[in-house]
């Protein structure tokens, strides 16, 4: 955990000329992670998403044009949709952190998508704290401890 905590803690911000964020493109780079896993295994698979904004498209967000410069999405990954199912398909569970109200619509209609197939259990909501960010590594250690608990006892 030190390392990750440290990767973590060195990070910058930076942003770009809206308030949307690549989220389809971080998503779609970790599903192209090495993810190890036989048949026999039972390692759970956990992606987490942290992040203040949401990613392009109504599917995400309801802000228009004035938020997003790429309100039919990015050309270059695939729509935000077919990698939340990728995800679910693949049995990979989804932490999203809620660390501002933007991400709202994002959150909702990804769970929907979870709901649909009664998979609503591999997507968790991580609760952040704007005030006590230090918080993060608690919730998600709570939640990765949770989903252990329930899905491979």
């Amino acid at each position: 955990m030190n390392s990750f905590e440290a990767k973590i803690a060195s990070q910058q911000a930076t942003g770009g000329a809206d308030l949307c964020e690549d989220v389809q493109g971080g998503l779609d780079k970790a599903l192209k992670f090495s993810w190890k896993k036989d048949g026999s295994s039972r390692a759970a698979q956990i992606l987490v998403w942290v992040g203040d904004c949401p990613r392009r498209t109504s599917f995400c967000h309801n802000g228009g044009s004035g938020w997003d410069s790429y309100l039919s999405g990015l050309p270059d990954v695939p729509l935000m949709i077919d990698l939340i199912n990728e995800i679910k398909n693949r049995g990979i569970f989804l932490l999203l952190s809620d660390f501002t109200d933007y991400v709202k619509t994002m959150i909702e209609n990804i769970e929907k998508i979870y709901i649909a197939d009664k998979k609503q259990n591999q997507v968790k909501p991580v609760k952040l704290n704007q005030n006590d960010t230090s918080s993060l590594l608690k919730e998600i250690t709570e939640q990765v401890n949770t989903i252990i608990a329930s899905e491979f006892m």
